[in-house]
């Protein structure tokens, strides 16, 4: 009777999307342990206490074998409409004795008979028989020797935002503060106190940024995090609900528009990335401090050079966090694999030890989606490799100017091109469609995500060649703040129950991502050049340069918070809008915090060292 009761079987809300007849894989695991019945005294205390524990108390001897619990995954079709419209894929978890092979079981499940259904064992999993252990994996199996020179300690703090920010582009033209009582330090010296963490923790808590720099980025990046965070919570606590009908409800709903409409949040960073790399750039090669690496060599030498120490730098200062997380998913992944009650969202327990040189590499999103390993690190591939475009273009505008801005007229519209006729093709419909149907094909390619980028490298020209100083009348500002803000607004809910034709569809899927990136960039030049009122007391309030400076590794470690979330339930929850909302509070408070911790293990050191060994380098001060 007990491995009964703690057996899954059809319940309520099975139209309502309930596929997780999962039972109870603690009562399973408690009728291992011998409970015997509680005694009785006859003592005074309170009634209410005394119902409340005989109604909650776990009484009677447990079966005279160990059990086991199995979940068992089946695909359930009907020959009856009436009784399942469609085929569905249900979870069904069962108490057996811990002798079962996983086999007999779904023997035993494949055996059941049902008259008005049809039913066939896609899979069997045992959470309670394991088979993997954290501490057993090599992945993180690392000798590390640490020493401290002189028993000296010894800070540095780098009050400029270029050290510690989220984009190498940033630090092109840091500089470091120095004051008249510094003592100078040897180069190994400086490269081991880059592992302070007293200086690194500083560094990110600084509450001020360098005169060369573009403060509202941090609002920006910020609030595009929080909106990232908030889409991921939606989709991955959906697929471990017992209400899944749900969001179909929740789809016709016009404030649904705001999940539906996360995607834009990745073009605002797409936009940021091309801004700070063409200003910061070109700001660079005005002050003359590219030529150190390049002086007294042929312009092609030049170029190359240029090329190779960009991508080198940026390879460097991501590689660090990056590599570590993508440790930390191969082997959490393999845990939930084979220990959790629900099934692994990815694959990335398979794919990451397989196909990991991709993303080392950032090449994973020119290969089949279902062969990613992390798979929200397309966003890191398609950005490495518009940076590698970048580069290109740059270089090539020092000398040939007209030529650049003609080769990225030409990318700019190839991409919105490409994006039109792969849209038309495939009948992609972005009024009704998640956005993720056609990952594979549209969302994360960069042939289709380049447009974003392009507008934020205009964007980064008309910084530098005005100098942050441009006027315009009170009408022009007026007209451009309200042509972006309905911009904006259409872009997130214009399309509520829209019904697009084929080509309409394609258009706006080739369009909407640029025009995004363009009101970003409006906003970028407004508030950088005097224009941006309270928006920019906003978006360059110094509260917010800590979690900018975090957001790399907030992006990096926010979809493992929510997979360790979900893989330790053992129920199906049951969502409601008040629940998703707290849900994804607590979700960004422990991924920023998180990021935090990562950041100054990984990001903040390397960030260090790349400046201390720059050709433009300033000795490190104390």
């Amino acid at each position: 009777m007990e491995l009964e009761d703690a057996s899954g079987r059809y319940t309520s809300m099975f139209y309502w999307g309930n596929n997780y007849w999962t039972g109870s894989a603690e009562l399973c695991q408690i009728l291992n342990e011998q409970h015997m019945p509680a005694p009785r005294h006859n003592k005074s205390g309170s009634q209410i206490f005394s119902d409340w524990r005989q109604d909650v108390s776990v009484s009677g001897l447990g079966p005279p074998f160990d059990t086991a619990f199995y979940t068992v995954r089946v695909s359930v079709t009907s020959p009856a409409p009436d009784i399942v419209r469609t085929r569905r894929t249900l979870h069904l978890g069962l108490c057996l004795p811990r002798s079962c092979s996983r086999e007999s079981v779904g023997a035993l499940v494949g055996a059941a008979n049902a008259p008005l259904l049809r039913h066939a064992v896609l899979a069997v999993r045992s959470p309670d028989h394991g088979g993997y252990a954290y501490f057993q994996d090599p992945t993180f199996l690392l000798d590390l020797d640490i020493s401290v020179a002189n028993g000296k300690k010894i800070y540095n703090v780098n009050n400029n935002i270029a050290i510690n920010s989220n984009t190498s582009e940033e630090r092109l033209t840091a500089e470091t503060a120095s004051t008249d009582e510094e003592l100078k330090l040897s180069l190994w010296s400086e490269l081991l106190l880059s592992f302070s963490m007293k200086a690194n923790v500083l560094q990110i808590l600084d509450q001020s940024v360098g005169a060369d720099t573009v403060p509202v980025v941090h609002g920006l990046r910020s609030l595009s995090m929080v909106w990232v965070i908030f889409g991921h919570t939606c989709i991955v606590v959906f697929k471990y609900a017992d209400n899944t009908a749900l969001r179909a409800i929740l789809e016709k709903s016009f404030w649904f528009q705001l999940i539906l409409s996360a995607v834009y949040s990745v073009d605002t960073f797409f936009c940021l990335g091309g801004m700070l790399v063409t200003f910061l750039y070109f700001r660079t090669n005005a002050k003359g401090k590219l030529d150190r690496l390049t002086k007294g060599r042929r312009k092609i030498t030049s170029g190359v050079l240029q090329f190779i120490g960009l991508m080198a730098y940026r390879f460097a200062r991501l590689t660090a966090p990056y590599l570590f997380m993508l440790g930390v998913v191969e082997v959490t992944m393999k845990w939930f694999a084979h220990n959790a009650v629900f099934e692994p969202p990815a694959p990335d327990h398979e794919t990451c030890p397989q196909y990991w040189w991709r993303n080392l590499l950032y090449i994973n999103t020119l290969f089949p989606v279902d062969q990613m390993c992390m798979l929200w690190s397309w966003y890191l591939s398609d950005d490495t490799q518009f940076y590698a475009v970048s580069a290109v273009l740059l270089i090539l505008a020092t000398s040939h100017f007209k030529v650049s801005v003609s080769l990225t007229g030409v990318l700019f519209l190839s991409s919105l091109l490409t994006t039109g006729y792969v849209s038309w093709s495939s009948e992609h419909a972005p009024s009704s469609e998640d956005p993720f149907t056609q990952f594979d094909k549209i969302y994360d390619k960069p042939w289709t995500r380049l447009g974003p980028y392009l507008v934020g490298m205009l964007t980064g020209w008309i910084l530098f060649k005005t100098n942050l100083k441009i006027r315009m009348s009170r009408v022009a500002v007026g007209a451009g703040w309200a042509s972006c803000c309905a911009l904006l607004l259409f872009l997130i809910f214009g399309l509520y129950r829209a019904n697009l034709s084929t080509a309409a569809a394609a258009t706006y899927s080739a369009l909407s991502h640029s025009l995004w990136a363009a009101c970003v960039g409006w906003i970028i030049l407004a508030c950088s050049t005097g224009h941006g009122g309270w928006v920019r007391s906003i978006l360059a309030a110094p509260v917010l340069y800590p979690f900018s400076r975090v957001t790399y590794c907030a992006y990096l470690v926010h979809p493992v918070v929510l997979r360790f979330v979900a893989m330790h339930l053992t129920h199906p929850i049951h969502l409601g809008e008040l629940l998703v909302f707290v849900l994804f509070l607590g979700l960004t408070v422990i991924s920023y915090a998180l990021a935090f911790i990562i950041s100054v293990a990984f990001e903040a050191p390397i960030v260090t060292m790349l400046k201390i060994v720059s050709p433009q380098r300033k000795p490190h001060r104390v």
